[in-house]
C-alpha cells in the first residue's frame, strides 16, 4: 500500500521554536520536506528530528483523546508504542511508502492534466469527446462515496471500476451530478420545530388518527431511505428541488383551519408538484432516488422536519 500527499504550495526551512528546543530537535541543513520528496531519508541525521517531532505530536493528540491520561509509554496507544520502538530503517521504510508532491499543479492545471490522462486511456474513444468532465465528476463522486467506508481497503477505486465509468459514459447511461446540493446546504436554518403530526393538528384539529399515522409513516420511511444514502449528494440536490417547488406552492395556502378533505387535497397538489418538478431535472442530472414513492416521501419528510408547514410557525411562538 502506498500513500499520497498532494499540495500545490511550496515549502521552506523549519524554524527553531521553544517546543523544538525542549525536544532537543536539531533540524538538518535543508528543509525536511525536501529530503522526504527526494527519498533521501536513510540517515539518522534526517530521521531523528523527524521521529521526535512525529512522536511528540502523536503523544499530544493521544493525551487529548484520552482526556489527559499519560504515564509514559504504558499510557499511550499501542500504535504509539510500536512507532516509538522503530529504528532508522523502520522509519525510512514507512516514509518511502508516501509519495510527497509539493509544488504540484493547481486545480486549473490539474484539470488539464486529467483531460490528457483520460484521452490517453485505452478505453477512450471519439464517442467520449467532450465528456471528460462527466468522467471526472463520476470518478470523484465514486471516490467520495468510498471514504465513509469503515474498511480502509474498500475505500479504493479499482481499475475495473474506472473502466466501467468510461463504458457507462460512452453508453449515455451516466448523467452529471446535480450541483444543487450546495444550494440545500446554504439554506438558512429553519425554526419550526413541530413535527408533521403537530403541523396537521394545528390547521385541522378534527383530523383522524389514521391519516396522521399514515403520513407520519411515510415521512419516517423517507428519512430511513435518505439516511442509507447519507454520503450521496444527489439526495440533497433532489431534496432542494422538491423543497423549492413545494415551498413556493405551500406559502399561499397557509391560512386558518381547514377540513381533512381540504388538507388531503392540498397535500395531493404538493405531491404532484414535487413529482413534476423533479421529472425535468432527472433528464439532466443523475439521482439515486427516482421513484414517485421516494419523491413523495421527501415531501412528507420536509413537513416532519423544520422546512415546510401548513401555517405560519411564528403564530405558535417560534422564532
Amino acid at each position: 500500500m502506498r500513500f499520497g500527499f498532494y499540495c500545490p504550495n511550496e515549502f521552506t526551512k523549519e524554524k527553531s521554536t521553544k517546543a523544538n528546543q525542549a525536544l532537543q530537535i536539531v533540524w538538518p541543513e535543508k528543509p525536511m520536506l525536501e529530503y522526504l520528496c527526494s527519498g533521501a531519508i536513510d540517515s539518522a541525521e534526517i530521521i531523528e528530528p523527524l521521529r521526535k517531532s512525529v512522536l511528540a505530536e502523536y503523544r499530544r493528540q493521544a493525551e487529548i483523546h484520552s482526556k489527559g491520561v499519560s504515564n509514559g509509554r504504558t499510557g499511550m496507544p499501542a500504535n504509539y508504542r510500536i512507532a516509538a520502538a522503530w529504528q532508522t530503517a523502520d522509519w525510512t521504510a514507512f516514509l518511502q511508502q508516501i509519495d510527497w508532491k509539493f509544488g504540484a499543479e493547481n486545480a486549473e492545471n490539474l484539470r488539464a492534466s486529467l483531460y490528457q490522462e483520460i484521452q490517453s486511456c485505452n478505453e477512450y474513444s471519439e464517442a467520449l469527446a467532450g465528456k471528460e468532465d462527466l468522467i471526472i465528476a463520476q470518478l470523484l463522486d465514486l471516490l467520495d462515496q468510498r471514504q465513509s467506508n469503515t474498511d480502509f481497503v474498500n475505500r479504493f477505486v479499482h481499475t475495473s471500476e474506472i473502466l466501467l465509468v468510461f463504458k457507462a459514459v460512452e453508453a449515455g447511461s451516466i448523467l452529471l451530478p446535480d450541483p444543487a446540493w450546495q444550494a440545500w446546504e446554504s439554506l438558512p436554518s429553519a425554526h419550526d420545530s413541530r413535527n408533521l403530526s403537530e403541523k396537521m393538528l394545528s390547521v385541522c384539529p378534527g383530523i383522524t388518527t389514521k391519516l396522521r399515522e399514515r403520513w407520519e409513516r411515510r415521512a419516517a420511511n423517507s428519512l430511513i431511505e435518505q439516511r442509507t444514502l447519507v454520503s450521496d449528494r444527489s439526495v440533497l440536490a433532489l431534496k432542494y428541488h422538491i423543497y423549492d417547488a413545494c415551498e413556493e406552492m405551500v406559502d399561499p395556502l397557509k391560512g386558518g383551519v381547514r377540513t381533512q378533505s381540504e388538507l388531503e387535497q392540498q397535500m395531493s397538489q404538493l405531491l404532484e408538484t414535487a413529482v413534476s418538478a423533479t421529472s425535468e431535472v432527472q433528464k439532466q442530472y443523475a439521482y439515486r432516488l427516482k421513484s414517485t414513492q421516494s419523491i413523495e416521501g421527501i415531501v412528507y419528510e420536509l413537513f416532519d422536519s423544520c422546512y415546510l408547514s401548513f401555517d405560519e410557525a411564528s403564530n405558535y411562538g417560534n422564532p
